[in-house]
């Protein structure tokens, strides 16, 4: 671990931090120590310095509990957060529940989106986590939305690619009903909705984790929750014909190594941009890309991170 430049990296803002905090990042580093080559050799060093950086930053929030962002740069996406939460939204009524309208000029999008009350799109259409200035979008590319919540990223992928087909999977049939009424209202054309999970075995059965925030919905649930069968990207796109895969998102609540597991083939033969979530699980930032690279060792990388108070919505890309 000599040359290990992230573990570097993190002992250089160590050395800044108070007594407190070094304490903490000495407890917290611990288990992460027999994985650091690995992520320095499939992450760190295949970034660039200014995504080094961030990498470093998240890591340390998310995992360390060790906050080491600019005063500025909270400030900012505080002042964020307030802006979109108090614009005016329209209430709508579905199944007897409540949910509010957002319209999405003030994203510069087109069209609105109806969600549950407590969300207001933010890292998707303002900060844009699943979009990277590396990131070509292809004319007519196919695209695999997996962890679709209510239709977000089938608005925006609609909005900034051009003449899509979206296959989006969700789980949770509240979210699927506002899906689909979020397609129909912004008039969203090839796109199909499937109920299934994801998984690296055709056929299993899993059950639903519900949680009080609709968007944390996966598949580990106990027993006792809903019984949904699994299939693999592979299987999927072979029973469908599909000729070209473009891009795979991935934002399933930790499941997201199975579901890569479950498309091998997929990834060797299509190459498609991955935008994968990379921040559920203590382990994704050493799991996660060391499958990417076993898949295809010619996939570039980039790192997105836009939400701040928690180290979520970290984006992994991986692209030709």
């Amino acid at each position: 671990m000599q040359n290990n430049s992230f573990l570097q990296h993190l002992e250089a803002k160590k050395e800044k931090l108070d007594e407190k905090d070094k304490h903490l990042y000495e407890e917290k580093i611990e288990k992460y120590n027999k994985h650091l080559d690995s992520i320095t050799k499939n992450l760190y060093k295949k970034l660039s310095p200014t995504e080094q950086e961030r990498l470093v930053i998240w890591f340390m929030k998310r995992w360390l509990s060790i906050d080491i962002i600019s005063i500025s740069e909270k400030a900012e996406y505080q002042a964020k957060l307030k802006e979109v939460a108090s614009q005016k939204t329209e209430q709508f009524i579905l199944n007897g529940k409540q949910y509010h309208t957002l319209d999405l000029k003030k994203a510069n999008l087109t069209g609105k989106l109806t969600t549950y009350k407590w969300n207001f799109c933010v890292h998707d259409f303002n900060y844009r986590q699943y979009e990277h200035n590396k990131v070509k979008h292809l004319e007519n590319s196919f695209i695999i939305d997996a962890g679709a919540f209510v239709g977000d990223t089938a608005v925006l992928f609609s909005q900034t690619y051009i003449n899509p087909t979206i296959h989006s999977f969700e789980l949770l049939d509240e979210n699927i009903e506002l899906l689909e009424k979020n397609i129909k209202d912004n008039n969203i054309q090839n796109t199909s909705i499937y109920k299934t999970a994801l998984s690296d075995k055709d056929g299993d059965i899993v059950h639903i984790k519900a949680t009080a925030i609709q968007g944390a919905t996966s598949m580990f649930g106990e027993n006792t929750g809903e019984a949904i069968e699994t299939i693999t990207i592979d299987k999927h796109i072979k029973d469908n014909n599909i000729a070209k895969v473009d891009f795979i998102k991935m934002d399933i609540e930790g499941a997201e190594r199975y579901a890569l597991a479950g498309a091998t083939n997929t990834i060797k033969k299509h190459k498609p941009t991955l935008a994968i979530c990379i921040y559920h699980l203590w382990d994704d930032i050493i799991k996660l890309p060391e499958l990417i690279s076993c898949l295809n060792p010619s996939y570039k990388l980039a790192f997105n991170w836009v939400e701040l108070n928690n180290g979520w919505e970290a984006v992994l890309f991986a692209f030709e």
